[in-house]
């Protein structure tokens, strides 16, 4: 017991002075301990308020001149981001609310919510108050300017200050198909039991892959770019095949989340320049059924396809073929859903009427969905579109475009061009309508 006595207190001897120390009060102690200081001093604090409801939060200082911090709704309790920034010499708060993501956009173990943009609120400055004279109360920190909220240490040269971008962004994704057919025994090319040779059969043009191709945001009128700004993503060339055509504009939406997306392809009714469709159905259907051809697919044509023999000696199955209409690598589906047990039929979410009434006003001629977009891949793609950016609050849709031909390479692009344009001046809209909702009395 006296040895184990004895070796606790020497112990205690060397761990007391480590204890004891003071701890380090250098120079980089310091300037952390008054940055903290700085950062606490600069905070702004308010109140958001929903009928007798009312919500306290924080929002922290950034070095690039802003705030930012998150609040609950008063009301329902849900999340929201805030960052109160000044545009233009005028105060405003953004605000961004977390939503759930839909199993199909989620694909398989993403994220089950994202942060979306839900507007901004206009605030007037009085004194060192913020508010809307409803909803929002902010108290600015005595420290804080109207022209700067953080300036650099003194002992830093001050940056030079970029103009500021104050345009509206919206994201648009366009997509078009590769060339049709690709299959040198495509049905298609038959023509009464006979095939042309090999050399003859060479994919068509597709004008929708080539003007995906070709369109910048130069195309965009001047004034249109003087007052929103276009981050155009492109998908062209899209491969003209069931399943791996409408997954590809898919994966695109989820890794860039577009506000809009306009898949185009080809095959106008009535030899309008802008089909612009306005619904969609859940069924691959490529062709007609051949006398007792009722199953559902898929089915792959042979690649032994034609037989040699007159086609009056074929077999049923080989005749099957004469009414269907495979994509690129040879699929038929035949009558298949594309969501199994999904809505019979979707609605186009983009602006329809607005798109053709600038293309008719264009001097071009377009129609509203003039017989729907088939039961092809166009009509794939459209569906799977539509119910992606649904679920995401965002907008898509499809538009045809009349057969490949070199003298209407600028109708193409001008088809897009106002496609895009009437696109973003609708998302635009719809954004600061819910700005002066949310700033409305509650």
């Amino acid at each position: 017991m006296t040895r184990i006595a004895g070796a606790a207190l020497a112990l205690c001897a060397l761990i007391l002075p480590l204890h004891a120390q003071p701890q380090g009060e250098g120079p980089q102690a310091q300037q952390a301990q008054q940055a903290q200081t700085r950062e606490a001093e600069l905070r702004v604090r308010g109140t958001w308020s929903e009928g007798e409801s009312q919500t306290e939060f924080t929002l922290r200082p950034t070095d690039q001149g802003t705030w930012r911090g998150t609040a609950r709704s008063p009301r329902k309790g849900q999340p929201h981001r805030l960052r109160l920034r000044q545009r233009d010499g005028a105060w405003e708060l953004q605000l961004e609310a977390r939503r759930r993501v839909g199993a199909a956009q989620r694909m398989h173990y993403g994220p089950r919510y994202r942060w979306c943009e839900r507007g901004a609120v206009a605030l007037e400055r009085r004194g060192n108050q913020l508010c809307d004279g409803k909803n929002w109360r902010l108290q600015l920190p005595e420290q804080a300017t109207s022209e700067q909220l953080l300036p650099p240490p003194q002992d830093e040269p001050r940056a030079a200050i970029a103009p500021v971008d104050t345009r509206v962004t919206v994201r648009v994704l366009l997509t078009g198909f590769d060339r049709f057919p690709r299959l040198i025994n495509h049905p298609q090319w038959e023509r009464g039991g006979v095939l042309p040779p090999i050399e003859e059969r060479q994919p068509r043009i597709n004008p929708s892959g080539w003007s995906v191709r070709r369109f910048t945001v130069e195309h965009l009128s001047p004034e249109f770019r003087g007052e929103i700004k276009v981050e155009l993503y492109k998908l062209n060339d899209l491969p003209v095949v069931y399943v791996e055509g409408a997954q590809a504009v898919m994966d695109a939406i989820a890794r860039l989340e577009p506000h809009v997306v306009i898949s185009t392809g080809v095959g106008a009714n009535g030899g309008a320049d802008a089909d612009v469709e306005s619904v969609c159905s859940n069924m691959m259907k490529d062709g007609y059924s051949y006398g007792g051809d009722q199953d559902v697919g898929p089915f792959q044509i042979p690649p032994s396809w034609p037989p040699s023999e007159p086609m009056n000696e074929w077999s049923d199955e080989d005749r099957a073929w004469l009414s269907r209409y495979p994509d690129n690598a040879g699929v038929s589906y035949n009558g298949a859903e594309i969501v199994p047990g999904g809505p019979e039929q979707l609605e186009s979410l983009l602006p329809v009427d607005r798109i053709v009434s600038a293309v008719q006003a264009a001097g071009l001629r377009a129609i509203p969905g003039g017989g729907g977009p088939g039961r092809y891949i166009c009509n794939n793609v459209m569906y799977q579109v539509i119910r992606t950016q649904a679920a995401r609050g965002q907008l898509g849709g499809f538009i045809h475009m009349r057969s490949w031909s070199e003298q209407r390479q600028e109708t193409y692009l001008e088809v897009l061009r106002i496609a895009v344009e009437e696109s973003a001046r609708e998302v635009v809209e719809r954004q600061r309508a819910r700005a002066v909702a949310l700033a409305a009395p509650r």
